[in-house]
């Protein structure tokens, strides 16, 4: 009976160690197997970041993406992004930096796939990214003839607005990094003083000036912070005095003093027109001899760069540091990065004789959009207004404010997707204002350069968006 016993303890031993055996087996071959699986993983994407609001107001943004293995060098052509976007591709390791080199467009969902290859397994695979963009934030003035004037700001495609300042007899304004800066007239008319209003906060910043006198072109520098106008002394028949200076206001000076811009001279620079370079430190100044210069605002040391002479400055080409320019026969564009000089040919837009050309904004190469007037009636009292947009594939218009309505004044967004349209009921009435004057009744209207599309129109004129 135990003999039995025991060859039957014996058996179940040895039953035990074959299923052990195989058992381990299989978990080897399963390892193994996970070993291989693992070594020839498809690369994913480990993280991305991008600065997609910047993206929206400059060239130059960057996405990266990061694989969670290294991988193969990547090429401009091995990369889609859906809508296109112009990029320029550098890739490093496990990163790959995608720099935007146009602006992107608001309110729209970029997806970028990018096709890659580990460099320890050469097994291939896509690094997909998706990312929004916001709308885009603008501000308008409204004055009131029976009340404080107010800057209000507002999106593009929203319906609410957030007044952010208010004053009697606000002339101008200008957005800063962190609220805006306002011109505001004495009760009289005749001078004005700038006002800093810093976003949330009940106090505002008074800016210290020569002394009285009146302001006018007020500029705010997104890059460097600083605030630009031209001042004009109350005092300015005198013998010697300067002609509207070009003045800057640096709100991280501890002496809280605007100093005048110094011209090739080193006097202080007396201007005609003004503007900043988006995207840099530098501005470009035009002295009533109609000479143009390049200045650094961050280096108060350094020459100013003379650009020529010419009769007007147009802006720049959106997303670029081309400055346009005209002569009273022919157009051109200043490369601010060379210095030089190219003439600006545009298609013809093929207007008839009792057309009147207005405003005219460069888009890019061969491109432009156009304020374009014709009379109603033969004496020619009341003109027709409408806004056109220019190619190489001809004209086609892409906003009609309807019969008599007057266009005041059209203004590119920073990415050069919208126009902002200042329109003018015929009711409307002068402000009174001197320097910058206003009607009432006037409104600003948001149009999609490249679809049409016109947003509600809201109250308010003199956008953000104006140079």
């Amino acid at each position: 009976m135990s003999s039995e016993f025991d060859r039957r303890a014996s058996r179940r031993t040895r039953d035990y160690r074959r299923a052990l055996v195989a058992t381990l087996g299989v978990l080897a071959v399963a390892t193994a197997g996970l070993g291989v699986a693992g070594a020839f993983r498809v690369p994913h994407l480990d993280s991305a970041s991008v600065a997609a609001a910047t993206a929206l107001e400059r060239p130059g943004q960057r996405l990266v993406l990061r694989a969670d293995q290294a991988i193969a060098p990547v090429a401009a052509e091995d990369v889609t992004i859906t809508p296109a976007a112009p990029i320029e591709v550098d890739s490093d390791d496990r990163a790959i930096t995608l720099r935007f080199t146009g602006m992107l467009r608001a309110r729209t969902e970029y997806t970028v796939e990018v096709a890659v290859t580990g460099t320890a397994t050469g097994v291939a695979g896509t690094l997909r990214y998706t990312f929004p963009t916001p709308d885009l934030d603008v501000a308008v003035l409204v004055r009131d003839p029976d009340g404080p004037d107010e800057v209000r700001r507002r999106t593009v495609s929203g319906d609410g607005t957030e007044t952010v300042f208010t004053a009697d007899r606000i002339q101008e304004f200008a957005e800063t990094r962190d609220g805006v800066a306002a011109i505001v007239l004495e009760p009289s008319g005749a001078n004005g003083r700038l006002v800093i209003a810093p976003d949330g906060e009940t106090l505002t910043q008074e800016v210290a000036l020569p002394e009285p006198g009146r302001l006018q072109q007020l500029q705010g520098s997104e890059t460097t912070g600083r605030l630009g106008f031209r001042f004009t002394s109350a005092d300015d028949g005198a013998p010697g005095a300067a002609l509207s200076r070009l003045l800057l206001f640096d709100p991280l000076e501890p002496s809280g003093i605007a100093r005048p811009v110094t011209g090739l001279d080193g006097e202080p620079l007396s201007v005609l027109d003004w503007v900043f370079v988006p995207g840099t430190s530098y501005l470009v100044a035009q002295g009533f001899d109609e000479s143009m210069l390049l200045v650094d605002t961050a280096d108060p040391e350094a020459d100013p760069v003379p650009l020529g002479e010419h009769s007007e400055m147009r802006g720049f080409v959106p997303g670029t540091l081309q400055l346009v320019v005209a002569d009273p026969l022919s157009g051109s564009t200043i490369d601010l990065r060379s210095g030089e000089t190219e003439p600006l040919v545009l298609p013809d837009d093929g207007l008839d004789p009792t057309a009147y050309r207005g405003k005219i904004l460069v888009l890019g190469a061969e491109r432009y959009v156009e304020v374009v007037s014709r009379p109603t009636t033969d004496t020619g009292f009341v003109l027709d207004y409408e806004i056109l947009r220019g190619g190489p594939e001809g004209t086609v218009t892409i906003f009609d404010p309807g019969p008599g309505i007057p266009i005041r004044d059209i203004c590119l967004s920073p990415n050069g997707q919208y126009l902002a349209v200042e329109t003018q009921d015929p009711a409307g009435e002068s402000d009174g204002y001197p320097n910058v004057s206003g009607r009432t009744l006037t409104t600003t209207t948001f149009v999609d350069l490249e679809t049409g599309a016109a947003s509600r129109a809201t109250p308010g004129f003199a956008s953000s968006w104006c140079d």
